[in-house]
Parts: structure tokens; sequence; C-alpha cells
């Protein structure tokens, strides 16, 4: 569990989108350019629960097949495929501008941007989508099969983890 950064799902997504909102009024440098596509990238990552890896795939697709939803492989099972859905926000404007950087786009150059522009690591989005369904109550393997985790018991482990962290916290809390 060392990847998880432990971000909450809601304050991200809620991040994410004011930041476009933000850099989508301003002038259109090279550089804004890239920022957009990272942070579409992550917002699609976000509410996917996806590896960087598979939205970045799934925006490329959904640029150059004009689709709101595609399926792309996923990465540790090379014969699986999930479906990756982009968000109603991400309106045309924004996909002609991810359309321009997404072909020169590589996973390490979006994880180097979230790293420094949010201070944590692209894999804790895919937690915080986790835990954010663990905690709205969808079960265990409906989140395993939405992730694409082959053990049940990964997704399990790691959900009672987190509710059982936050209980001992709640307690100390009211001591």
């Amino acid at each position: 569990m060392d990847w998880d950064m432990s971000v909450d799902f809601i304050e991200m997504r809620d991040r994410f989108l004011s930041d476009l909102r933000e850099l989508r009024g301003g002038g259109l440098t090279y550089r804004r350019l890239k920022e957009i596509c990272y942070t579409v990238i992550l917002l699609v990552q976000l509410l996917n629960g996806c590896r960087i890896s598979e939205a970045i795939e799934g925006i490329r697709k959904a640029v150059n097949q004009n689709k709101s939803e595609v399926y792309v492989r996923v990465r540790r099972q090379r014969d699986n495929m999930r479906l990756i859905v982009i968000p109603s926000f991400i309106d045309e404007y924004l996909l002609g501008l991810v359309r321009l950087i997404i072909p020169f786009v590589n996973r390490d150059s979006v994880r180097m941007y979230c790293k420094y522009r949010y201070g944590i690591n692209t894999h804790s989005l895919r937690y915080a989508f986790i835990r954010y369904l663990g905690e709205k109550g969808y079960s265990v393997q409906a989140i395993a099969s939405i992730t694409q985790h082959k053990n049940l018991n990964y997704i399990l482990k790691y959900v009672q983890r987190k509710a059982g962290e936050d209980i001992l916290r709640e307690l100390s809390a009211t001591s």
C-alpha cells in the first residue's frame, strides 16, 4: 500500500475541475496545453479508477474515434478490456486542445506533472476511487470488476484496512 497517499476522491475531483476551468480561461501557450492535457488525463484516471497508462490510451482512442466511451486493454491483463468513460465536463473545446498534445504524452511526463503540481503519485488516484466506492457501499466484486483487479482479497483488504484506520482515528478523537 506504499503507493496510497490517502487522497480524497471528492477533493481531487473538485481540484482537477477547478484547475481545468482556470487553465481554459487563459492564453494558449504550449505549456498551458500540456497542463490541460495532463489534468484531463488525471481526471479521467480518477473518475475511472484506472491506471495512468489506461487513462492515456482511453483519451487517445476517445479523441481519435470521437467517442465519450471507449474500451482499452487492461495493462496487467493483456487479454482483458476495460471501459473508460470521458467525463461530460471534458467538452469538445477541451478535447480539441487535448487532441493537439495527446500523441506526444507518455505516462512518465504525467506522473511527474502530478507529483510536482499536486504532490501525489498517480496511483493514489486509483486508490481514492476504490476507497470512495467502498465508502459508498459498493460491493467488493463490483469495485474489482470496474478496476479490473483479479484478486478480490486485495480490494477487500485495502477497503477494510482503510475503514479500520478511520475507526481508530475516530475513537482517538473522541477520547
